[in-house]
């Protein structure tokens, strides 16, 4: 199996993606569009990533982001870049995003409501870069996205990828702990590598890494688990002193802490 069959195969078996099967994650984004940054970048984590970021736009005016969401990275673009081309298809998203930029007061952002896979690459806007910030989970056929995005950028396409699959390691204990089947959520990094490896991408990656705070409540802590594991009463029953044997306890809620690595992935065209 090659790894464009391999990613796809993944995918077949990812909660992350079934999610964008049923209804492009709009049920998840209108639960938590205002409150996006918090809950997937905690401890401010975008702006540790931003900065590593933005020194590999130097020279670039115009831009393509795909999966701006409420604008985590569009803003700090947007300030810097003379134009940028926002990518969102969620409405409650694209709806935070326009009240985010209306807010900041800026106007050299224009907000395509379509999936990247839908739109016609000789219509978009020409750009020296494209971005796709922590968005490749949402694609299937991976091996045209990517292609589709270097065709499309002047010069360079950027890519962002946070975390192990989606799991921090207090859930990878647990599964050790509990037998559970491990969920496919996002794909791994080693596989995009493969992926960029079999198309004959040059590409150039940089690591970095932040602490990463987590804390919710033990019902908070069941429900994710739940959703992610499938969990017996049996098992159920054994959370409670997990959490206390696995997190630092504050009040009501459970706390961890861990480094977590990040990826910024450059894509260059060739000649």
């Amino acid at each position: 199996m090659n790894p464009i069959q391999t990613w796809k195969s993944f995918q077949d078996r990812s909660l992350y993606y079934q999610a964008v099967q049923k209804d492009g994650e709009e049920s998840c984004w209108q639960e938590i569009a205002q409150d996006y940054n918090r809950i997937a970048y905690p401890d401010r984590q975008q702006e540790a990533l931003l900065a590593r970021l933005l020194p590999r736009l130097e020279g670039v005016s115009t831009a393509i982001e795909i999966g701006a969401g409420p604008g985590t990275l569009t803003l700090s673009l947007a300030e810097r870049l003379r134009k940028i081309t926002a990518v969102e298809p969620s409405p409650a998203m694209s709806e935070v995003l326009t009240d985010n930029l209306a807010q900041h007061g800026l106007e050299n952002v224009t907000l395509l409501r379509q999936r990247w896979e839908e739109l016609d690459a000789d219509a978009l806007p020409p750009a020296d870069a494209v971005l796709a910030g922590g968005c490749l989970y949402v694609f299937y056929a991976i091996d045209k996205v990517l292609r589709k995005m270097l065709a499309t950028a002047r010069t360079k396409v950027l890519l962002t990828h946070i975390g192990p699959e989606g799991l921090p390691k207090i859930e990878q204990r647990l599964i050790e702990r509990l037998s559970l089947v491990k969920p496919n959520l996002f794909p791994p990094l080693s596989l995009l590598l493969e992926v960029l490896v079999h198309l004959c991408i040059p590409t150039e990656i940089t690591l970095c890494y932040s602490t990463v705070s987590r804390r919710q409540t033990a019902e908070q802590w069941l429900q994710r688990w739940q959703r992610l594991f499938h969990l017996t009463s049996q098992q159920r029953l054994l959370l409670l002193g997990f959490l206390e044997q696995e997190c630092r306890k504050e009040g009501e809620f459970y706390c961890t802490e861990e480094i977590v690595p990040a990826a910024i992935i450059e894509l260059r065209k060739i000649p």
